[in-house]
């Protein structure tokens, strides 16, 4: 990417962004073109290529983005203040509301991606560790508030609880077959979590 044109945040360049999000969702990353982008925002390919340099740098500057959003609503709400219970709540609410909200983005981070795609592989699987990792000491003081000191491992299970978070979330895009609210899963979650209540 032309380093002039990473500041400019230009309607043509934001409806790219938003364009090219909505195809990758919809069709995959591997079926979707430059060319299905240009004519999606009805430019022309050599303008596409004015402010991206290829599929994958716009996808990666997208989904980069994307995720900056998404960590820094959810470090906001692990930092904030309340107990325990009331921060995980709202950590879960957030997480679900966000990723139903922005579907176009929680569809293409659940999506398969070749192993040749090793960019978007590491992104998306260190967007999912950063996750992890934010959540690890959170759930460590829970455990040490709740004498779980040592018997259970926070590692695990901050893994567990961001893979029930995705799994529903993926039920709910796809099959949406349940439509619980966002509440009704952070409390149904906090039953199986060791918070005081």
């Amino acid at each position: 990417m032309k380093e002039s044109n990473k500041q400019c945040m230009c309607p043509t360049r934001n409806k790219i962004i938003k364009s090219a999000e909505m195809l990758f969702s919809k069709y995959g990353y591997a079926s979707v073109s430059m060319d299905d982008i240009a004519k999606e925002v009805e430019i022309t390919k050599a303008a596409l290529y004015y402010h991206f340099d290829g599929k994958e740098k716009l996808f990666l500057e997208m989904m980069v983005d994307e995720f900056a959003k998404f960590e820094k609503l959810l470090s906001d709400n692990l930092e904030g203040e309340g107990g325990s219970s009331d921060r995980l709540k709202q950590f879960i609410i957030n997480y679900i509301n966000f990723s139903l909200e922005e579907r176009n983005f929680a569809k293409i981070i659940i999506q398969k991606f070749s192993p040749r795609e090793k960019d978007i592989l590491k992104l998306i699987v260190g967007g999912r560790d950063r996750m992890i990792e934010k959540v690890e000491p959170f759930i460590k003081n829970i455990l040490r508030e709740r004498g779980f000191d040592g018997k259970c491992d926070s590692y695990f299970m901050s893994f567990m609880l961001m893979g029930v978070l995705h799994n529903v979330i993926a039920n709910e895009l796809i099959f949406q077959t349940h439509k619980w609210s966002a509440e009704h899963i952070a409390e149904q979650i906090l039953i199986l979590m060791p918070v005081e209540r």
